[in-house]
Parts: C-alpha cells; structure tokens; sequence
C-alpha cells in the first residue's frame, strides 16, 4: 500500500512526541507566511549606542560609566567622612581633604593590585623597598594615605545615611550603583540572546543583607542579579539584593510566588515555568484528581475561577496597605498646610475636619521640617563656596533675633539661597555673643568655614566694630582665612538717601499726611472728597522710617493728589494756615525734585533684591 509524501510528512508531524507524550517535535520549520508577533519585532539594532561610539581607549570607556560627576559625589562623601574623623588625629595634615584626581588614583591602584592578583597579598607588602613590590604604589601615594582614604571611602553622606536606612537597605550605594546601572542601559542595545542569572560577589564584612551560597566558589557574598547579553558578555542591566526593604519605594516582595508562578490547584511554587516543568508538575501531584477527568474548556473555567479566588486573598492586603499609604500622605499634607498657614496644632474645627489629632500633627511638622532640613544639609555639602548675609532684629516679644541668610553655588554653577538659622540674643547683643551663635548656626549645618567667602552685615558697631565687634572678632579668631567683608548694597542705597538733606519737605509732608489720615472724622471727609473730584488714588499713604520704600511711595501719592490736597483743606478744613507753604514754588520745586529721585531710588531697591542675582547684574544697575 502506497501513499504520497505529503500524507507522510503530515502523519509523522501530527504522530512525533517526545518521551513525556506531550511535547511535539517537526521536522519542518514555522510556516513563514504569517505575521510575526509584535513582541518578536526588533526596533533597534543591538550593539554600541551613539554616545559611547566615539570612546577609543580604554580609559574614555571607564569615563562613561564612572564620568566626573560621579567621582565629585564619591569625592564629596569622602570628605565628609574625613572630616568626621578628623578629631581622632593630633595633625590636620595626617587627615587632608581629597580630591577627584586622588580618588581616581584610588581606584587605578585597586584595579593594578586585582591584575596583579594581589588580592591575597598584605597591604604593606605592596609598599615594600625590597624589590619585589610594584614601585607604582611608592609612586602614586603613600601607604598610610592609602590606607586613611579606604578607611573612609563613602558613596552617601553619612550624616543622614541612619534616615535614608529607614527606607532602603541599600542606602550606602543606592545612588552611585543606580546612576552605574542606568549608563549601562544607556550606552547599549541588547541583542535578542539574553542571559538572566545571578551571582555572589564575595564579600565577608558587615551586611544585612550578605547571603551564603554553599555550592558558590564565595560561600559568603552580596548577590546580584543580572541581564547579560550572551554574544558580548555586556551587562544590560543589575540589581542588588538587599533583603527584606522597609516600606518604602524600595519595598519588594521577595516571596516565591511573586518571583515564580504558582500552580492554581496547590499554590506550589513551579521553579521552572516551561511546559515540560508544567506538566510533570501536573503529572505527579494532580493526576489522580477531578482535574484530570476535565476537557480543555473545563480546565480554562476552573483556572480563571482559581485565579479570582486567589487575587481577591491578595486583594484583602494590598487594599489595606493602600488605605494605610493613603491615610499616611493625607496626615502629611494637612501637617504641611497647617505649618505653611501658621495654624496653631491644636486649632479646633481645621483639625477636627482633617481628623488628625494634635499629637500626630505636631510630629508630622517635625518630620517635614527635618527631611527640608537634611535636603538643605546635603545642598550645602555640595557647595563649591558660599556668602553669609546677617542682620540683627527684635520680635514681638523684644528678644533679639540673629538671622542668617546663605548663599551657594556649587561645581555646576547652580545656586541656592535659603534663611539657615534663626538664633536667639536672649541677653546681650555685643559682637562676641554674635560671633558664638554665628559659629553654632554655621556648626549645625554642617557648612565648612573653608568655604565661606563673603560675610554681608549692616553698618551697626556690633556688626562692623575692628577690636569687639563681630567683624573684628571673626579676623582674630580666623586669621589664615581671608573673608571679604561688605556692607549691605541696599543698606548702601539707603543711607545714599539718607545723606541729602530733605527735612524741610518730609517734615511738611508727614505732617500733611498725619493731619489727614490721624483724625477720623477728616479722614472719612478726604476720602468722599476724593470720590466726588473723581480723583486717581482714593487715600493717602503712610510713611514709616522702617520701611525703606515707603517715604518715596508716600511723596509720590502727595504730589499726585496736591491739587486735591489744596482743595480740600482750603474748603472742608480751617488746617490751611499750617500748609500755606505748598504755594511757595522754591518748596514746591524741592518737593517734585526729591519726589522724582526718590522714585529712582524705589526702582534701584527692588532691582537690587531678589534670588540669583550676581554681582554684574547688580553693579550693572547702579552704573
């Protein structure tokens, strides 16, 4: 009995299985004549990305993962932490700063002592004048600096890594190995052959999160996941590791049914999800149950049922989770309005409404104002150089206030201007107090006297006094530090005005403006006045000492209004006699010249105030 080709081909494709009688084997490839599916299709060509094609040695591809931003940060950490143990040494000299250029030195020598396989070899045998020792580590830096900048070698600030720990185990290295991990994504395509797997970096120190492997050639390490392109042996992409998180954004759940699927029957984890894993997971643990007798489209009903039942157990935490989530942030949002409006904590029907009792307000508050303040901490950690500007004044409650404006930038030119502190001068304001509670501002935000620059300070003795003022003080106890002193430039522009002689017309004009404004009955007349002449301007304007714009604003409004001014006293009033002198034209001619340049000196003023203004921009407008 014959039979053609075809017929043979179709029946051994249809009858071929492999030894679990489940899996087919073809002796043709796939049919080619449909349509590829979307998650096949390859949108970019695998290999180097634009920005690292133009790298030519070996030491330009190290600057694209490790560029100098990220040695500055690592730099910026170090020093940190030299300067917290400076202390412990009797010479500031044994505990220098580093620097860039030394931490990148740092990592060379790392590098030629694991290509040298000196890994297992003691430190000070690589120092040694015996011959046999590479004489570049003699050559690069000394043993005990080599030793001093791995003791305290950082990749975070140490001084808020205890608050960043609450909320991520990885805290230390989070920052640096993320932005590795994102150039390692961006500086390549991967091909369609990748590899997933992890593995143990030895490492035997202290580490929540250290693993022990036995069957690893390090038993004890950090392990790390990976996705590796398998033709060039590139690594795409990693992540560490850490354990159990915290709740917080770093929170994962590391449990076998999120990281493998589960088998809706007997909620086992399947290591492998493969059909062969499948099925003989079926085979041996559901073969003799209902299941087994099901066709195909009873298996798919119960499977979406099983599938239901088992997201709505899940469903009953992650909805509590969110609800607790959500009512965290709400507290947090009405303790924020309630600091911003200047709302005392316990204010009756505001709180009562957000149902936040005053407690959990008033550690909410504190809470904020701590994370601005580390933020603030880690900006000026960050400064290049910074100015301090200063200025005495008294409360409500006539107690003298110390307050201290700082100003930075930092390598990337990128400015920060905040209020620092507020001290309190409780007794005396003399220059040595000003001085203690100017040190302990500077001290508790951790802002290096190396770095200031500039001091800015009104012209009152205390402030600029040569033996006891604050000025004098800071000179003598800084005598190798070269601070330039200034005077305020607005203050400047002030005491400018206060130099021209224009007694004779604001007496006049304050006089005029009391006389109005101090009576209440003359007052409610001025103003109807006003609106039956249909004047520009409905009142008159205040004039106080303090304020340094109000004295041009106040002539400004009187000459405007002169006319009505005249006329209504004249009319309405019997005060006319104490004013006469507005006819007299050589007073008048004063008025409209003090009157025009007090004008210019308001629009100088608000020029000269302001954020992120550089020192061109405003000597450019005093010219």
């Amino acid at each position: 009995m014959s039979c053609s080709g075809d017929s043979i081909r179709n029946d051994f494709r249809g009858n071929n299985k492999g030894k679990d009688n489940i899996i087919k084997w073809y002796t043709d490839p796939p049919p080619r004549n449909v349509r590829t599916p979307r998650r096949n299709i390859v949108t970019h060509l695998p290999g180097v990305k634009s920005a690292a094609k133009n790298a030519k040695t070996i030491i330009h591809y190290w600057e694209l993962f490790f560029p100098n931003e990220c040695l500055q940060e690592i730099t910026t950490c170090t020093n940190i932490c030299l300067a917290k143990i400076r202390d412990n040494y009797q010479r500031d000299k044994d505990v220098l700063d580093t620097d860039v250029e030394e931490i990148r030195a740092l990592i060379g020598l790392l590098y030629i002592a694991g290509m040298l396989q000196n890994n297992h070899i003691n430190l000070s045998d690589l120092w040694a004048n015996d011959g046999f020792s590479p004489d570049i580590f003699r050559a690069v830096m000394s043993e005990r600096r080599f030793y001093l900048l791995l003791r305290a070698l950082r990749f975070d600030n140490i001084h808020i890594r205890n608050e960043r720990k609450t909320i991520d185990n990885l805290a230390p290295i989070r920052t640096v190995f993320d932005e590795f991990v994102n150039r390692c994504i961006s500086f390549y395509t991967p091909g369609e052959y990748c590899t997933i797997d992890e593995m143990l970096e030895g490492f035997r120190g202290r580490c929540k999160f250290r693993q022990y492997i036995a069957n690893k050639p390090n038993k004890y390490g950090i392990k790390i996941f990976a996705l590796v392109d398998s033709r060039v042996f590139y690594t795409v992409n990693m992540e560490i590791y850490a354990g159990k998180q915290p709740i917080g954004p770093f929170l994962q759940n590391n449990s076998g049914a999120s990281v493998v699927k589960l088998c809706l029957i007997c909620n086992e984890a399947v290591a492998v999800f493969k059909d062969f894993n499948l099925a003989r997971h079926f085979n041996t643990k559901h073969s003799k149950t209902k299941y087994a007798l099901m066709d195909d489209a009873e298996k798919k009903i119960n499977a979406e049922n099983l599938k239901k039942t088992i997201s709505t157990q899940r469903n009953v935490f992650i909805k509590q989770n969110t609800a607790q989530k959500a009512s965290t942030l709400a507290g947090y949002v009405v303790a924020y309005k309630i600091a911003k409006n200047n709302k005392p904590y316990s204010e009756g029907e505001f709180v009562k409404d957000c149902m936040v009792s005053r407690k959990t307000v008033t550690t909410r508050i504190d809470a904020i104002a701590l994370n601005l303040s580390t933020q603030f901490r880690q900006r000026i950690a960050n400064f290049k150089y910074f100015s301090v500007r200063m200025d005495e004044s008294t409360d409500r409650s006539d107690i003298a206030q110390l307050l201290i404006f700082i100003r930075g930038v930092d390598v990337e030119f990128n400015i920060t201007e905040e209020l620092a502190c507020l001290q309190s001068l409780k007794g005396k304001t003399t220059g040595q107090i000003i001085y203690n509670e100017f040190s302990e501002g500077l001290q508790n935000l951790n802002a290096p006297i190396s770095k200031l620059c500039n001091i800015t300070t009104d012209g009152a003795p205390n402030m600029v006094g040569k033996n006891v003022g604050f000025s004098g003080i800071f000179r003598n106890q800084n005598p190798n530090h070269d601070v330039v002193f200034l005077h305020c430039i607005i203050h400047q522009d002030d005491l400018c005005k206060a130099a021209i002689d224009i007694t004779h017309v604001l007496n006049v004009v304050s006089k005029l403006i009391n006389t109005i404004r101090s009576r209440g009955l003359v007052h409610r007349q001025f103003q109807e006045f006003l609106i039956e002449v249909d004047a520009d301007y409905s009142d008159l304007l205040y004039h106080t000492k303090v304020r340094w714009l109000s004295c041009g604003y106040a002539f400004e409004r009187v000459w405007n209004l002169k006319e009505e001014i005249q006329n209504f006293l004249k009319n309405k009033t019997d005060k006319w006699s104490d004013f006469q002198i507005f006819e007299d034209k050589d007073w008048r001619t004063d008025f409209a010249f003090f009157t025009d340049l007090l004008e210019h000196y308001n629009k100088l003023n608000k020029k000269l105030q302001g954020k992120n203004q550089f020192i061109d921009e405003t000597w450019g407008c005093l010219k």
